[in-house]
């Protein structure tokens, strides 16, 4: 599912984000501290094409799986939330900018 979901997000985003997010990967291995063995494993299932056997992937355990499942949600954050949120504060500055005249100056403040 987890590797779906990244192929998927890779399509939407293009080539760029997908090496924005393999950046980010990187970061978040080492924010998390995620051991070599690990990080192999989730680097492989996340990024490696597709192959027609699909005999490659490599069997995980639940602490393997359950470091995929927060990389993974950690790079949707990264990739969609945080920059809606970004993109939402901006249009929110850039409308209080452009309509200074509605903003009512707080008590004591100089101009």
């Amino acid at each position: 599912m987890c590797r779906r979901v990244a192929q998927r997000t890779f399509t939407d985003l293009g080539a760029d984000g997908k090496l924005e997010l393999y950046d980010e990967l990187a970061n978040v291995r080492r924010l998390a501290e995620i051991d070599e063995a690990t990080f192999e494993v989730v680097k492989k299932i996340l990024f490696d094409p597709d192959e027609p056997a699909r005999g490659n992937l490599p069997v995980i355990d639940a602490f393997q799986a359950g470091v995929l499942l927060e990389v993974l949600k950690d790079l949707l954050y990264q990739a969609y939330v945080r920059r809606g949120r970004l993109q939402q504060a901006m249009m929110v500055r850039r409308y209080f900018a452009d309509d200074g005249a509605n903003v009512t100056p707080l008590p004591g403040a100089r101009p």
